[in-house]
């Protein structure tokens, strides 16, 4: 009887790394841009004021206007609440976020960049992404 349990504590702590890194894998998976030259940014806000789901202007920037974010590609603007409340709040555990707003930039493949600061996107795209001269 006491190896069954051992054996079944061991599979089960073998298992449980395993299936969480998956799940990380996954809710990666489904944050990247569909298709190469498009990138997808992910604005992770901790509404500590109660303002609900009226995210202030200023975090979003230039990037309210549809015409600009088509200008660089973007072809998703998600906002994501950081607080357990939130339906999408596992996205924002999972890259355990210190500062809010943050912005993720990603690409088809992986992320690209983790910023603080808005002005930090439309420059890295043009420097290094699909605009630019430079290919990674």
């Amino acid at each position: 009887m006491k190896r069954w349990v051992l054996l079944l504590l061991l599979i089960l702590f073998v298992c449980l790394p395993i299936v969480y890194e998956q799940d990380e894998d996954d809710l990666i998976q489904d944050m990247l841009a569909e298709e190469s030259g498009f990138y997808h940014i992910y604005v992770f806000w901790d509404d500590k004021d109660g303002e609900g789901t009226s995210v202030p202007a200023s975090i979003l920037g230039p990037f309210h206007s549809e015409a600009y974010r088509q200008s660089l590609h973007i072809s998703r603007l998600q906002i994501v609440l950081s607080n357990p409340e939130s339906p999408n709040y596992r996205y924002a555990k999972l890259f355990d976020l210190k500062r809010s707003p943050t912005y993720l930039l990603l690409d088809h493949q992986r992320i690209l960049l983790e910023t603080v600061q808005i002005e930090d996107i439309p420059s890295f795209i043009k420097n290094e992404g699909v605009l630019g001269l430079s290919s990674k």
